[in-house]
């Protein structure tokens, strides 16, 4: 079944709830901010998720929540060949 959903999860749950994804392609959108606080945690679901996991790291604050963010943010995504099956995970 494709469908959408938000789902609001603790940042300690988020290596469980991307292994037990069945997309193979995750999208994951940090925050800067977030990035510099748990850049270990990040990076340890880069290398073993398991999974093909395309790591963007936005602005933080307000500039975050521009079309020209956006726009980087979807350029970037579609460079890296993602498709409709991938799934999205943003932080921050």
């Amino acid at each position: 079944m494709n469908y959408s959903s938000i789902q609001n999860i603790k940042f300690d749950e988020l290596k469980t709830v991307i292994a037990a994804t069945e997309n193979e392609q995750i999208l994951l959108i940090v925050d800067s901010e977030i990035q510099k606080n748990y850049l270990d945690l990040i990076k340890e679901i880069q290398d073993h998720s398991g999974k093909d996991v395309l790591t963007y790291i936005s602005t933080s604050g307000e500039p975050a929540k521009s079309f020209s963010e956006f726009e980087k943010m979807s350029n970037f995504f579609l460079e890296k060949g993602i498709h409709r099956k991938s799934k999205i995970i943003a932080i921050g």
